[in-house]
């Protein structure tokens, strides 16, 4: 594959989060649920109370100025997205059946059959 210039860039600069394909819950659970909450919660930095904030493992926005960078397909979007269907929508149910079905290829064994 040929890469222009501009996507080396995005791929040095944009990552997607890791997870263990081969953990046991991606045979049930797909992606794991820290990667698709909204919000989380930390402990705040010396101090004995949470904080909830925007969940940067879900996903971050993309500035302009990198946007202008990436390859035309990608310019649209103004955040990281997992599985989009649009520029502002994300099928997390499609995803978490592609990651349950590459768990079982993964682990060599056969997914249960589903009329589905």
């Amino acid at each position: 594959m040929i890469l222009a210039p501009c996507s080396f860039l995005f791929i040095s600069h944009i990552r997607g989060s890791f997870w263990d394909w081969l953990d046991p819950r991606t045979e049930t659970e797909g992606l794991p649920q820290i990667l698709q909450k909204d919000i989380i919660s930390i402990r705040a930095p010396g101090a004995d109370r949470q904080v909830s904030l925007d969940n940067p493992l879900k996903t971050y926005p993309i500035s302009k100025a990198l946007r202008e960078q990436l390859p035309c397909d990608f310019q649209k979007y103004e955040r990281t997205m997992r599985h989009p269907t649009s520029t502002t929508e994300e099928d997390y149910e499609g995803l978490n059946k592609y990651a349950i079905n590459i768990w079982f290829s993964l682990n060599g064994k056969c997914q249960p059959y589903s009329s589905n």
